[in-house]
């Protein structure tokens, strides 16, 4: 990884270079050359009357030609060739047929000179390999009444492509990748090192060691940290998921036990004629049976509802009617529980829903069992309308549930640390299924509760509920 990221962030800055530093090379030569053209016909044309000059000095001495005329011309070229940033020139005339006399600089062929344009008093300029030259021609009267073109030409040596400013160009490139390879595996092993410590946590995570945690960094990137805190919290999530799976699988095996427990020395006795009451005994064993009934149908529904192999079948139906039949059901239980159990809707005009009516009768039936489970004397159960909801409260008045294990009642696998007096009449799973059924159904479950008061649930359904 560390490798990857210095490659990725070398190859950065060496792309960037190569765009930016060719790019800014090539138009800086070709500003460059155009400058120095510019310079250059410039130049062409003053040092043109310079010859002109001297051209019309020498006739005033009567010299129009000869040793003189040439000796005077070099020694003006050598003075020029000095004092100008030029690397050769060249001087002649265009005649009256059009020919042109004279000199050529190194670097300039007769072909490219553009005779007509200079005749005219014009510039030309171009570029010969390495060699930028310009030249001006200006019609002068040479004796006789002939009329003639003085033309001269400069050249100037531009550099070449791998010159100074390219090998200039290509030291500093190559101390700025040092630079970046040097900044780069330093950067790469600073990201790498809190991603690299992750993945031990998290492989140890996976090996089951669930308080493993990772140190958050000291200066706190945003996503590292962010990182961190969700790698924690999965641990802790997965710890705390194992813990209640423990407690879950003791309270069912508990659950499972007593009852298997009752049936078998129930069994045996009666098997062995040593049962008092044969009859007796029976029924015992009959209400066992019912209660590991309730416990694997409950096991089988919270399995059913975490693969998602469930359907509703909602249909037209009195919700009063339907917790009616419910109460009447449970009566028998709460009766032997000695707990009197009341509903409040007795006598209400009807509420009708198209609701699921097995599933909203395991949900009323499973909150009547929690509160058979925790009731000192009597439990309820009221049925309203509010707007769009029907609204199925269920209450008792029990010890009430802790504050702090209020948000957490309707987790899967939590139990509340006060445990019912009752045991049996509850498998300890019914809260959870109730909040799956209640949200598969488009409602809401809540609960409020004062310690030593009593508690009420509250499941608010739409009137229309989802078919699926």
């Amino acid at each position: 990884m560390n490798r990857r990221i210095a490659a990725a962030l070398v190859g950065t800055v060496i792309g960037a270079l190569v765009v930016a530093g060719f790019g800014t090379f090539v138009v800086a030569r070709v500003a460059t050359r155009s400058q120095e053209l510019e310079r250059l016909e410039a130049t062409t044309a003053k040092t043109n009357d310079l010859f002109i000059a001297v051209d019309a000095a020498l006739l005033r001495r009567g010299r129009d030609s000869g040793d003189a005329d040439a000796a005077a011309t070099t020694q003006l070229r050598r003075r020029l060739l000095s004092a100008l940033s030029v690397s050769g020139i060249g001087h002649g005339v265009i005649g009256p047929a059009g020919n042109y006399a004279g000199d050529l600089p190194a670097g300039v062929s007769r072909t490219e000179l553009d005779l007509g344009r200079l005749s005219g008093g014009g510039s030309v300029s171009g570029v010969h390999g390495t060699t930028l030259w310009a030249a001006s021609g200006t019609a002068i009267e040479r004796p006789g009444g002939r009329t003639v073109t003085a033309v001269t030409i400069l050249t100037s040596r531009r550099e070449p492509f791998f010159g100074t400013t390219l090998r200039w160009f290509l030291g500093s490139a190559v101390a700025a990748i040092v630079v970046a390879v040097l900044v780069s595996i330093r950067l790469a092993r600073r990201l790498s090192a809190p991603v690299h410590r992750a993945v031990a946590v998290t492989t140890r995570i996976a090996r089951g060691e669930l308080d493993a945690r990772l140190e958050p960094p000291v200066d706190d990137h945003g996503e590292l940290a962010t990182l961190s805190h969700s790698i924690n919290a999965m641990g802790d999530a997965l710890l705390r998921a194992r813990n209640q799976e423990r407690q879950f699988l003791l309270s069912v095996s508990h659950d499972l036990r007593t009852p298997l427990t009752s049936i078998r020395g129930y069994a045996e006795a009666i098997a062995d004629g040593a049962a008092a009451d044969p009859a007796a005994a029976a029924e015992i064993v009959i209400g066992e049976a019912d209660r590991l009934e309730r416990l694997v149908g409950d096991l089988l529904d919270l399995a059913r509802l975490e693969v998602g192999h469930f359907e509703l079948h909602p249909s037209r139906i009195d919700v009063l009617r339907l917790v009616s039949t419910v109460v009447e059901g449970l009566l028998p239980r709460a009766q032997r529980a000695g707990l009197t159990l009341h509903d409040r809707s007795r006598g209400a005009s009807s509420v009708e829903a198209h609701i699921d009516a097995d599933r909203l009768a395991q949900i009323v039936g499973n909150l009547l069992t929690n509160a058979m489970a925790f009731a000192r004397t009597h439990a309820w159960v009221l049925v309203e309308r509010d707007h769009d909801r029907v609204v199925v409260q269920v209450g008792d008045d029990g010890p009430g549930i802790p504050a702090e294990q209020l948000p957490r009642i309707f987790e899967r696998l939590y139990q509340a640390d006060n445990q019912p007096s009752r045991r049996g009449s509850g498998t300890g799973l019914g809260l959870a299924i109730v909040a799956e059924l209640t949200t598969r159904m488009g409602g809401t479950c809540s609960v409020r509760s004062v310690e030593g008061a009593g508690t009420t649930f509250m499941v608010r359904l739409p009137f229309e509920a989802p078919s699926t």
